[in-house]
């Protein structure tokens, strides 16, 4: 099955709400994928917080509830924090974004870029795993 200008919406047990929009998807049943193309994923924390993700490819596991994005993916959140990836993996039993990938990471004032990053949604945290570079910048008002 493949169709076209998709939009999936689900409220999982958690309370998580996610919002999947895709020019294109195909669902293959006997894997328990769905394969996205030019793929926007919204995702509602129970608490309200929001991030909106995007890939040139996706999938979803519908029994697992993982997904995946490849490809020129970018995170963006309510708090103002931007992610930019080649890959990332939404483990959903764990709350938590991930990738082994090079990742950069923007901020009011900052700027990360690392290899590999794990973005807890429950503990509200962010991990960087190697090659850690920053640069902060002045501002305004601020004193360090």
């Amino acid at each position: 099955l493949q169709v076209r200008n998709v939009r999936l919406t689900e409220v999982g047990d958690s309370g998580m709400k996610w919002e999947i929009m895709a020019d294109t998807a195909r669902y293959l049943k006997k894997e328990n994928l769905a394969l996205f193309e030019k793929v926007t994923v919204k995702l509602v924390t129970k608490e309200g917080r929001t991030f909106v993700m995007t890939g040139d490819r996706g999938q979803a596991n519908t029994e697992s509830r993982d997904v995946e994005l490849t490809g020129n993916v970018d995170i963006q959140s309510d708090s103002g924090d931007r992610f930019r990836t080649d890959r990332l993996r939404y483990v959903n039993s764990a709350k938590r974004i991930e990738t082994d990938a090079a990742v950069a990471m923007a901020n009011k004032g900052i700027q990360v870029n690392a290899v590999g990053m794990i973005l807890s949604l429950e503990e509200k945290k962010v991990t960087l795993l190697s090659q850690v570079r920053a640069n902060f910048t002045q501002i305004q008002g601020v004193k360090r």
